[in-house]
């Protein structure tokens, strides 16, 4: 009995890590495309930081949009990676 607990016990951790390195690689993603809108406005000339707040929200719609497709083999909902 121990056996197969120190078993499950193992599967069940590999599959959180994977889970986590996933999370941790969306969350990479949404954070460059977030931080490179936001360079590319101010060094454009725009430092409101309202302006600049907009703009990272807005460059993060790409990643979400991926995200949220089923058929997208990475990120996508129910992706199996």
């Amino acid at each position: 009995m121990r056996l197969r607990s120190k078993v499950v016990g193992r599967i069940l951790r590999k599959k959180e890590s994977s889970m986590n390195k996933k999370l941790q690689a969306v969350l990479a993603s949404y954070a460059r495309t977030a931080a490179s809108a936001a360079i590319g406005m101010y060094l454009a000339g725009h430092t409101d930081p309202k302006s600049l707040g907009m703009a990272a929200a807005g460059a993060v719609a790409g990643p979400l949009l991926r995200a949220l497709n089923p058929k997208d083999a990475a990120f996508g909902v129910g992706s199996t990676k």
